[in-house]
């Protein structure tokens, strides 16, 4: 069975032409950090996401298992990078939602994140061309 990456494109534009924004969830250990400095460039994700926050108004909920000063550690390293968080591992305020985190779409290195960022560049250029 192949999974038809145009769905979640068209499912991601509608969400955005409804409420002008999307929200997504990000984890944080390689993903947009090399835990344990095994190498791993991030710096691709993390610019990403920065460009889905300037361009499609998108809300981003840190979806992480730290805790404590590991989490400190993340969240502050999100700010030093100019990632705005608007939930740590729950929704914002303005979700009625609490039974579990909402989002649109999640970057995790563990849950197809090469077809899901391929997904937010298609929709990053429809916008820039205004064809969502």
């Amino acid at each position: 069975m192949t999974i038809n990456l145009s769905n979640l494109h068209d499912k991601l534009a509608e969400v955005f032409k409804q409420h002008n924004n999307i929200i997504i969830a990000v984890d944080f250990d390689d993903t947009i950090y090399d835990w344990k400095s095994k190498g791993y460039s991030c710096d691709y994700v993390l610019d990403l996401v920065k460009r889905c926050q300037k361009e499609l108004n998108a809300k981003v909920i840190l979806f992480t298992c730290r805790s404590d000063s590991h989490l400190d550690f993340a969240v502050k390293y999100c700010e030093e990078n100019e990632l705005v968080l608007h939930g740590i591992n729950e929704n914002p305020d303005y979700l009625p939602t609490k039974s579990k985190p909402y989002f649109n779409v999640m970057l995790d290195d563990k849950a197809s994140l090469g077809e899901t960022c391929a997904t937010l560049e298609t929709l990053l250029s429809g916008i820039s061309k205004t064809e969502v």
